[in-house]
């Protein structure tokens, strides 16, 4: 899953230097007689042959009857558009497959624009896919990464995972459809585990939708939330109440308010089943002490930034003292909190004992 802040590699691949050639990748392969899980980064060609698009491609590999889990993260680029190929596949091939990660690293502008000729071939591998024999719905558990809206095949492909019990959509595209995507599928009331990401801080359309489609899954136990869609009214934290949650998790680059959380853990509105709350939204990097043993000139002359430290990025929705209180309410109503936010309390001290000595030495 992509995580915010990977400017670089998001959109691009290594050079593929035929290195292991198709011929020495099949073979391993080949030996691989009862492989369960298989995960593939960085390389287009030996993604597609595991699940080639062209039936004269493929390979019936051994483990076509164990493999169980399959992870693939590309740009794709020999695909006009890798979402539209999903049903060209070929994950029926494997009888066990019931876990599916499709991530597709490619930026909204390599995707194909929309064509008004209903003849062209974008509209053609449209029909195709509509028409595709390709069945997903042994399909438990999927995630798939890229800018959603450049193309109509993750929300088809959606329609047909009738059997989804866990779900994580990551939505690259700064005009944002993780609600019309969650709109197409078929039995959100099945629904257990949902992560809704949206990496580009400037997209737009999309808190609305989403929070009009959430009611509908009815079974979750477990959300994590990221990005600018995140609200901090209310109606979103009314939302999670009425749902059956155990977890909730919020990531890096999401806006979170603790007043909110508060009603969810304790009072007349607070949440029965909630067992567990994971604030990822703010970090510290603990860094270097202070030499303590070398004298004070070297304390002198040490470089405050050098040492590494990076302390955490509070809001006035999600402060320090507020995280503390928050803390301490939750523990009495027996709900767990863990995550970078509460690491960085103990960070935050640190720095602080880091600097007391500072100034012990160094007079300000």
């Amino acid at each position: 899953m992509l995580e915010p802040g990977e400017e670089r590699s998001r959109w691009e691949e290594a050079e593929d230097r035929q290195i292991p050639s198709d011929e020495a990748f099949n073979h391993l392969l080949n030996q691989l007689t009862k492989l369960e899980e298989l995960e593939i980064e960085g390389s287009s060609r030996l993604a597609l042959k595991v699940i080639p698009v062209d039936p004269e491609e493929v390979t019936r590999f051994p483990f076509r009857k164990t493999l169980k889990a399959l992870d693939l993260t590309s740009t794709f680029p020999s695909l006009r558009d890798p979402f539209l190929h999903l049903s060209h596949l070929w994950l029926h091939e494997y009888d066990r497959l019931t876990s599916f990660s499709y991530d597709v690293r490619r930026s909204p502008d390599a995707m194909p624009l929309p064509y008004p000729d209903p003849n062209n071939e974008y509209h053609r591998l449209e029909r195709e896919f509509e028409a595709s024999i390709v069945d997903p719905s042994r399909l438990r558990d999927l995630s798939l990464t890229g800018p959603f809206a450049a193309s109509s095949g993750p929300r088809e492909f959606l329609k047909r995972c009738t059997s989804l019990e866990s779900l994580a959509l990551n939505d690259t595209h700064v005009h944002c459809i993780l609600g019309y995507l969650l709109g197409g599928v078929p039995h959100p009331e099945r629904i257990r585990h949902l992560q809704l990401w949206l990496s580009d801080d400037d997209a737009v359309g999309h808190e609305d939708q989403i929070l009009e489609q959430l009611p509908r899954f009815t079974s979750l136990k477990t959300i994590l939330v990221q990005g600018p869609w995140v609200p901090l009214d209310l109606d979103f934290y009314s939302i999670l109440s009425h749902l059956p949650l155990e977890r909730i998790s919020f990531k890096l680059e999401t806006e979170v308010s603790l007043d909110q959380l508060v009603r969810l853990v304790s009072g007349p509105e607070k949440m029965s089943t909630l067992k567990r709350i994971t604030l990822d939204n703010v970090d510290a990097v603990r860094g270097d002490a202070l030499p303590r043993d070398q004298g004070d000139e070297a304390v002198r002359d040490a470089d405050l930034i050098g040492l590494g430290w990076n302390l955490a990025d509070w809001s006035e929705t999600f402060t320090r003292e507020g995280l503390k209180r928050f803390l301490e309410v939750a523990k009495e109503e027996n709900v767990a909190v863990d995550g970078y936010a509460v690491a960085a309390l103990d960070i935050e001290d640190a720095w602080e004992v880091e600097m007391e000595y500072y100034r012990s030495i160094v007079p300000r």
